[in-house]
């Protein structure tokens, strides 16, 4: 009654099949429930966005400059706070009151989730104490929504709309996207409005979703977007990604194209 050696060989052959065929697929559905998970906390956060606007008159979260020295408790320039990078012992990297504590954070009292600001397909990490962290954000703003530049001064320069009235057409004004972690740093993501063969990625959309980056608009809508150009989703070095040319980038126009300059 016992099994010969070639029968053993032959289930061992097809427990292998199975598992062969079966993996792909589960890789495939947890790639789909990260997306679907991402989806969510970008709804989730592009709703604390509007209530937030719809509590103060109609204008949008500060989304100002970080100025050096911070994080500070006068709270009025940032919808968030914190800088991500790869420094060692950077307290940042770790540090959620930044994100959700409404002493720092003017979206604190409406996204209070810190789970809302951080991609579940986003591994990277960095080094507190000698021990590896995943860092606690993966999201920006639009540098062209809301900003504010040299916040501090008598004369501050604005980018973009600062209510929401303004932003002609609601549908087609990208808000919070994935940011590509080694290109994240500060709360705010860059769009160059130059085109054709001067254009620029100042900043690197994240691309964790099988090439795809989940995206807010300012009419409450979400969506995954898949960039075209792999120019645009460079993979993941573990090192500050600098911005640079990318003449006739299809993805850089469509973030163009999504993007308000009301300046230019």
């Amino acid at each position: 009654g016992a099994f010969t050696l070639i029968e053993i060989l032959v289930v061992i052959a097809m427990i292998a099949l199975i598992a062969g065929l079966l993996l792909p697929a589960l890789s495939s559905a947890r790639s789909r429930a990260q997306t679907a998970s991402c989806l969510n906390a970008k709804k989730q956060i592009q709703l604390a966005w509007l209530l937030y606007a719809a509590d103060y008159g109609d204008k949008l979260p500060p989304n100002g400059e970080i100025s050096p020295g911070g994080p500070w408790t006068d709270r009025q320039y940032w919808w968030a706070q914190g800088i991500m990078s790869y420094a060692e012992d950077h307290s940042d990297n770790t540090n959620t009151s930044l994100l959700v504590d409404p002493a720092y954070a003017r979206l604190g009292d409406y996204s209070k989730d810190p789970l809302l600001y951080k991609c579940p397909a986003d591994k990277s990490s960095a080094t507190i104490n000698g021990q590896r962290h995943e860092r606690v954000r993966s999201i920006s703003m639009n540098v062209h929504v809301g900003r504010c530049i040299d916040c501090f001064s008598d004369r501050p320069t604005h980018l973009g709309p600062l209510t929401v009235g303004a932003i002609p057409n609601p549908s087609a004004q990208f808000v919070f996207l994935d940011e590509h972690p080694d290109s994240i740093n500060t709360i705010a993501f860059r769009t160059s409005p130059v085109r054709g063969s001067g254009a620029k990625l100042l900043s690197f959309p994240g691309s964790q979703h099988r090439g795809a980056a989940t995206l807010s608009f300012a009419d409450g809508h979400v969506e995954a977007h898949r960039w075209q150009d792999p120019r645009t989703r460079p993979p993941v070095a573990g090192q500050k990604l600098m911005s640079t040319n990318s003449p006739n980038n299809p993805d850089v126009l469509w973030l163009q194209q999504n993007t308000y300059f009301s300046q230019y």
